[in-house]
C-alpha cells in the first residue's frame, strides 16, 4: 500500500455535561518534529539552554538515548509554537502568570524528537481568566483564577492509515466510551486530590439539572400561529435585515437583565458589593 501511516493522539475533553471547560488540558496538544539543539545532536551527554528576553526558554538535556525538555512559554514569544491550539488565547484578556511544560523523549537515534519517541509530558498553568464569562459560578464581574496541573503517560501506541484517521475523525468517541487507565509508574495522588476526585464522583449530575428552575427569557419567546400574511412579512423583514436588529436588541436585554438577576441574587447571598 501506497498509504502513509500517522501516530495521532486525541485530545478528550471532559464537559459533556458543561458548556464550559475547567482546565487548560483540552488545548495541550501533542508536539510535532522537533529538531535537537546543536549541541544535543552531536553529544549524548549534554544540556543546552536556549535563552528568550529575560530568562531560559527552553532546556535541553540528554543522557544517551533519553531527552528531556523543559520549556517556559511565558519566557519567549517563539515558545508558544509549542502551543498552538492556546496561542489565541493570549490575545483574548486572558492573563497567564505561569506556563511551563515538560516533556520525556525516549530511543532518541536521529537529530530530531518525534512524537514515536515521547514517553510523557506535563504542564502546569496558572492564569486569570478563562476566555469565557463564567459569572453563572463565580461572584459577578470578579476575577476568577485557574490552576491545570496534568500529567500525560504514553501507555501505547497504534499505527493507522490515513484514510482510517480521517474515518475517526469524522465519529469521534464519546466521553464514556474512553477509559482512563492510570500508568503504574505514575505516583499517587495526594490526598487533599483523592478527596476532590471523590466529591466529584459523588456528584449527582441529573438531580442538579432537574432541580434547577428554566429561566424563560433564555429559552425564547412564545412561538405564534404562522399565516400567509405573516409569512409574507416575515420574509420583508429577512430581506432588509429588521429581524436580525430586533434579534440583536432583545437578546442583549434578555441577557442584561439575567445578569442584573445574578448581581442581586450574589448580593443576597454574601456581602452586598
Amino acid at each position: 500500500s501506497n498509504e502513509r501511516f500517522v501516530s495521532k493522539a486525541a485530545n478528550i475533553s471532559f464537559c459533556g455535561l458543561y458548556n464550559h471547560h475547567f482546565t487548560w488540558s483540552d488545548w495541550i496538544e501533542l508536539p510535532g518534529n522537533t529538531p535537537l539543539p546543536p549541541a544535543l545532536a552531536e553529544q549524548d551527554a549534554t544540556t543546552d539552554t536556549v535563552w528568550g528576553k529575560y530568562s531560559p526558554a527552553e532546556i535541553w538535556n540528554r543522557r544517551d538515548d533519553r531527552v528531556t525538555l523543559d520549556v517556559n512559554v511565558m519566557a519567549d514569544a517563539r515558545s508558544r509554537r509549542w502551543v498552538a491550539n492556546i496561542y489565541s488565547y493570549f490575545k483574548d484578556n486572558v492573563e497567564f502568570e505561569q506556563f511551563r511544560l515538560r516533556y520525556t523523549y525516549n530511543n532518541v537515534a536521529d537529530d530530531s524528537v518525534t512524537p514515536l519517541d515521547l514517553t510523557g509530558f506535563s504542564f502546569n498553568i496558572e492564569s486569570t481568566g478563562r476566555g469565557h464569562g463564567m459569572f453563572r459560578f463565580n461572584r459577578v464581574d470578579e476575577s476568577y483564577y485557574v490552576t491545570t496541573y496534568t500529567e500525560v503517560y504514553i501507555l501505547d501506541k497504534e499505527f493507522i492509515p490515513v484514510s482510517e484517521a480521517k474515518k475517526r475523525e469524522k465519529n469521534k468517541p464519546r466521553g464514556d466510551e474512553i477509559g482512563i487507565y492510570p500508568p503504574p509508574q505514575a505516583p499517587p495522588l495526594q490526598d487533599d486530590v483523592e478527596r476532590l476526585v471523590a466529591r466529584v464522583e459523588a456528584i449527582r449530575h441529573d438531580e442538579v439539572r432537574t432541580a434547577l428552575e428554566a429561566d424563560r427569557r433564555l429559552a425564547g419567546a412564545n412561538t405564534y400561529r404562522h399565516t400567509f400574511g405573516s409569512e409574507v412579512f416575515k420574509r420583508i423583514k429577512q430581506m432588509f435585515g429588521i429581524d436580525y436588529l430586533v434579534g440583536e436588541k432583545k437578546q442583549a436585554r434578555r441577557w442584561d437583565n439575567f445578569r442584573k438577576g445574578q448581581v442581586r441574587k450574589n448580593q443576597r447571598n454574601g456581602v452586598a458589593r
